[in-house]
């Protein structure tokens, strides 16, 4: 499996099992931040985006409450859901147009 498979499938099971939401964020930003990930310019631009975004998720709730921009479980798990529907819909869209 490459970088970016492996990418995907964490962000995969972050929404599948929000109960390991933490580590796989976690893993998923030591990738982004740490590797070189081969994909296109615009895969990796949603993917540090996504990255930036997740920065302000918090999992402590008293925590979330010193700054108006941390969020929670459902925000996180609904923004990677999101990417991974566009990033899906690209690679579909790739796969078909090389037919």
């Amino acid at each position: 499996m490459n970088r970016y498979q492996e990418v995907l499938s964490l962000l995969e099971q972050a929404v599948k099992s929000p109960e390991n939401l933490e580590k796989n964020i976690n893993q998923f930003h030591k990738i982004i931040y740490d590797e070189e990930i081969e994909c296109s310019d615009w895969e990796k631009e949603v993917l540090g985006d996504l990255a930036y975004d997740l920065e302000y998720y918090v999992d402590d709730p008293e925590m979330r409450k010193e700054a108006p921009s941390y969020y929670g479980e459902e925000k996180a798990v609904t923004e990677i859901a999101d990417i991974l529907i566009k990033l899906k819909k690209r690679i579909q869209k790739r796969t078909y147009n090389t037919y």
